[in-house]
Parts: C-alpha cells; structure tokens; sequence
C-alpha cells in the first residue's frame, strides 16, 4: 500500500484504530483482518484491499486525516522528471518525498 512517508508510517495497531475510529471498518472486520495478516504473513490492510471492501485511496485518506494532513493521490498525479530530481535521491527514498506540485516559492511535498 502507498501511505504516509517513512517519518509517518503507522504501524497496523495504529492503521486499525484509525480506521475503527473513523467508523471505516467494523469491529469484526478488525478481528478478520488481524487473522488474515496473521495467516498470510500480510499487512493489516492486505485483507480488505483482497476482499474489496475498501481502496487504497480510502485508507490513506484515513490516516492522512488522522494526522491532519491533506491526502493526494499520486496515482492520478502527472509528476514530471524535474519533480522527481529535485529531491535529492537518497533523501526521497528515505522519507519516501517526491515534488507533488511547486508554484514560485510554495512547495507540496
């Protein structure tokens, strides 16, 4: 799944109360998706994701929210080269960054 940088990376304790809080998922749902994990050696998440009852855009928005931070989905982003090269490489990849969008002097990462 494609969240929140590596600085922000909820763990699936963290994820599943989120989603429990923000009336995302169920109880029970819960319950199955831990033993899914659990099974199947997978992400917390892996097992809705699998059985379609919800996306990736939907659990990001979720944490993205539970942090107060606006979500974009990068899927649907034209990110050019010269956004992708103006973060110096080794620090994208450590904080998992890339230039969503630069006017002037404003920058959203």
């Amino acid at each position: 799944m494609s969240l929140a940088s590596s600085c922000m990376n909820p763990d699936h304790i963290n994820i599943k109360d989120i989603l429990l809080k923000a009336n995302i998922i169920s109880v029970e749902n819960a319950a199955k998706a831990e033993e899914y994990a659990r099974l199947h050696n997978a992400g917390f998440t892996q097992y809705f994701i699998e059985q379609k009852l919800l996306t990736d855009d939907v659990i990001g928005k979720a944490i993205a929210d539970s942090y107060h931070v606006p979500y974009s989905d990068l899927n649907s982003a034209s990110i050019s080269s010269s956004q992708v090269l103006s973060i110096p490489e080794k620090t994208a990849k450590k904080y998992r960054t890339v230039v969503f969008s630069q006017a002037g002097k404003d920058v959203v990462i």
